[in-house]
């Protein structure tokens, strides 16, 4: 429970959420230059 309070202290929630908003830009942008 320590960890899980000591990440959630510091924002791991909107972390975890704008890495996967990353992910999301970047295999959006490999998927348009395989299909080009």
């Amino acid at each position: 429970m320590g960890a899980i309070e000591h990440a959630s202290h510091f924002g791991w929630d909107s972390t975890a959420r704008g890495t996967l908003d990353i992910y999301d830009q970047v295999i959006g942008s490999i998927q348009k230059s395989l299909e080009a």
